[in-house]
């Protein structure tokens, strides 16, 4: 991954969103994050975007296979990991996000991927609110998201 992230540039945007802050009832401008997709796709052809949720760690190129379990068991080299890649849906484009975009990820004994995600269960993460701003970026877009909501909940599988 180490790579990866040297390899990749990574610059903010011109352009930001506005993000509202609770805590000081202000709208503040957030810059928002450009990423030059040319070598990622050069590596991965699956590669459909950038997850930064610079809270947590979490900053990685987000992938789309042919099914929801491939990346499951495989690295963003497309070689055999137990750790997996942070992946999409297949049923979810990055390009027309929707009310349900779904990204999966797997924890990892190292705390890489998703494994920081238990963090947002914390009431001391919750409560400040700068911690609440995950960006992602596609090939075609730049965006910004605040969460708003933290609860844990069985594992289903009919998601």
């Amino acid at each position: 991954m180490k790579q990866v992230l040297d390899t990749t540039t990574i610059t903010d945007s011109d352009k930001g969103e506005l993000f509202n802050d609770i805590e000081s009832n202000k709208l503040t401008n957030e810059k928002l994050m450009n990423v030059d997709f040319n070598e990622l796709i050069e590596t991965n052809s699956d590669t459909v975007g950038w997850i930064n949720f610079e809270s947590v760690n979490i900053n990685y190129p987000v992938v789309q296979a042919k099914t929801n379990s491939y990346y499951n068991n495989y690295s963003y080299y497309k070689t055999a990991s137990t750790d997996g890649w942070i992946h999409t849906d297949i049923d979810t484009s990055l390009n027309e996000l929707g009310n349900n975009t779904i990204i999966y990820g797997n924890m990892t004994k190292d705390n890489a991927l998703f494994s920081n995600l238990k963090k947002v269960l914390e009431e001391k993460w919750y409560k400040n609110q700068s911690n609440h701003l995950i960006k992602l970026s596609t090939i075609n877009s730049n965006t910004s998201w605040q969460v708003f909501s933290v609860y844990e909940t069985k594992v289903e599988d009919y998601y």
